[in-house]
């Protein structure tokens, strides 16, 4: 019993340091820009990187919502997340067009449109191909990409759509800080949409059942779960959470057909596996962390090479700790 004690608190000890190494690395790298910056720029333009980092942000915490309830704690690799939001910004795309609607107003009608598509994605394709290994999903998620983006080129060409509404940015007074105002509430609602899902996961019974079947389906099932229902109930909120991300992206960035594979899939695996797969609070750290670096080597170093840095950054962060920031165990 006392070896099995010693060798529990010699791996706790262990995980504990390197999850200090993992914080300590991301402030150091955090701190020196902040302390370069504050050097080379004014403090009011020091403030607004910062700032503009921040609702970044808010963007990739709301991209990365829907996949991390399906690749974070279902364990599947959806890989047409980034078409399915860009669909939904289409759909709130035509709402604003034809209606008028306000992005706020239509994207609960855009969930709303997109949760029957989750049942049926979910219990007609990836259910059976869950019985059969993890693979067969991923392939199929392929397939949805290039179906998806064809129905989008058919319906909206490849011509560059965006919602755009006329209001005024918020000025903080005595400086010349501003702040977006679609990038402030895009903020808000991903801050508000993490939160909601972190209770939900581990305050309600439904997503205590979704996180029981992603640990081990078999042992759900022989305490009584329905595991189908529960990957079906699991990624038609993911679909929800998606839908909710591209109608609010669409009032930051313009999209078309091909955008959702190669820049929001690309954002929301790579803040989910910078935090921790799994680990929503994990999550929404990677969001900040990513923001703050594009918005700072966006200045220094310009767009065209700022989602390079990005990655580069992340993929340090694997080397010295490659379960992310905040997991406690590698789970892909």
């Amino acid at each position: 019993m006392n070896m099995l004690r010693k060798h529990y608190w010699a791996y706790r000890g262990a995980y504990m340091s390197k999850k200090k190494v993992a914080l300590i690395t991301s402030s150091l790298i955090f701190v020196s820009i902040l302390s370069f910056t504050s050097f080379q720029l004014g403090l009011n333009l020091l403030v607004q990187l910062f700032i503009t980092g921040t609702m970044l942000s808010g963007l990739y915490i709301l991209v990365a919502s829907g996949l991390s309830l399906t690749f974070g704690v279902m364990k599947i690799i959806n890989v047409a997340h980034g078409e399915l939001l860009v669909f939904s910004a289409y759909l709130a795309y035509w709402l604003n067009v034809f209606y008028g609607l306000d992005p706020l107003l239509s994207a609960p009608l855009v969930a709303a449109l997109l949760f029957p598509l989750g049942i049926g994605i979910q219990r007609f394709l990836f259910n059976p191909a869950l019985r059969v290994g993890v693979d067969q999903p991923l392939l199929i998620s392929f397939g949805l990409v290039a179906v998806l983006q064809s129905i989008m080129m058919l319906l909206w060409t490849a011509d560059p759509r965006g919602i755009r509404i006329l209001t005024q940015p918020i000025l903080v007074p005595s400086t010349n800080i501003i702040i977006p105002y679609a990038r402030a509430v895009v903020f808000a609602v991903g801050l508000a949409m993490a939160c909601i899902l972190k209770i939900f996961l581990t305050q309600t019974f439904t997503g205590k059942c979704i996180r029981a079947t992603a640990q081990d389906m078999v042992a759900a099932s022989l305490m009584g779960l329905n595991v189908d229902r529960i990957n079906v109930i699991a990624f038609s909120l993911g679909i929800v959470l998606t839908a909710i991300a591209g109608t609010f992206a669409s009032l930051v960035y313009s999209f078309d057909p091909t955008i959702g594979l190669h820049f929001y899939l690309l954002k929301a695996f790579a803040v989910i596996i910078l935090g921790g797969v799994g680990s929503i609070e994990g999550m929404v750290l990677g969001s900040f962390l990513m923001g703050q670096i594009e918005a700072f080597s966006s200045y220094y170093l310009g767009d065209n090479i700022r989602d390079a840095v990005g990655y580069i950054i992340l993929l340090v962060f694997l080397i010295l700790k490659p379960t992310g920031l905040l997991a406690k165990v590698r789970t892909w």
